[in-house]
């Protein structure tokens, strides 16, 4: 649930722990030319950031764009 937020229910698109066993949270989506998440995937992570920490997630959200694959290897795939 994401009470407040631009859409009442959102997931993350991936879950996964890291070798520290640290949960993170990832949103795969459209990108612009840049590799910059377009509106809506900036809306769904803002919402997905506004509750990562009641699920024990202490990082932002990170982004893959799925049409602008080239991007994701220049900026890390974030998008903060």
């Amino acid at each position: 649930m994401t009470p407040g937020g631009d859409k009442s229910s959102r997931r993350p698109d991936i879950i996964w722990r890291d070798a520290d066993g640290k949960t993170h949270w990832g949103n795969v989506g459209q990108s612009g030319v840049k590799g910059k998440p377009v509106p809506r995937e900036i809306k769904a992570m803002q919402d997905l950031n506004k509750i990562r920490s009641q699920y024990g997630v202490s990082g932002r959200v990170q982004f893959r764009s799925y049409n602008h694959p080239e991007q994701n290897a220049k900026s890390g795939g974030t998008h903060h």
